[in-house]
């Protein structure tokens, strides 16, 4: 078990290599999605960006189910920069915690 720092935060170092293997997990699905919406927006036409898409639960404004394929693409866009500014967040949390490196 890591000894506590001064921070309170006690971790073995069992926990810290599952964490890690999750972030290396995560971060090659992400390359993998990443290539597929890079695929599907070089793809695009002006044309399919205005062709009505069909969906499963009520979105357009008026409640019904058809919405463009321009608007479901800044839904995914939107929601990724999103995602990025909660992880710029949380990277400026993080780091704050973060003791200075100090030489012995």
């Amino acid at each position: 078990m890591r000894p506590n720092d001064p921070r309170g935060f006690s971790l073995a170092w069992d926990a810290i290599e599952r964490l890690w293997d999750g972030t290396v997990e995560r971060a090659r699905s992400f390359a993998v999605r990443q290539a597929v919406v890079r695929r599907v927006i070089d793809e695009l036409s002006p044309d399919r960006l205005q062709e009505t898409l069909t969906s499963a639960t009520p979105v357009a404004p008026d409640g019904g189910s058809g919405v463009t394929v321009a608007r479901c693409l800044r839904v995914v866009l939107n929601e990724e920069w999103e995602h990025r500014l909660y992880a710029e967040r949380d990277l400026t949390a993080l780091t704050a915690l973060t003791p200075p490196h100090t030489e012995t």
